[in-house]
């Protein structure tokens, strides 16, 4: 278990869950805390929500995947 953590989960589609995650995210980050928000849904609209693919310094994950290697010989 990991403390000082919050999971936003259902089965449903469409009930809110990005939203609020988003909202719980911000809200924390705005009070202070250090905040690592995780979208594990494939539409992966998290970083939408939070205004990070409009930012020029997105780049679909790319650093992160060379960062832990997974991008040898790719172009």
């Amino acid at each position: 278990m990991i403390p000082h953590a919050i999971a936003v989960a259902t089965g449903k589609g469409g009930s809110g869950k990005t939203s609020i995650a988003a909202n719980l995210a911000a809200i924390a980050a705005k009070a202070g805390w250090t905040v690592l928000a995780v979208d594990l849904d494939p539409q992966g609209n998290l970083g939408l929500d939070l205004g990070y693919l409009a930012d020029p310094r997105y780049d679909g994950g790319r650093s992160l995947f060379a960062a832990a290697g997974c991008l040898r010989n790719r172009p």
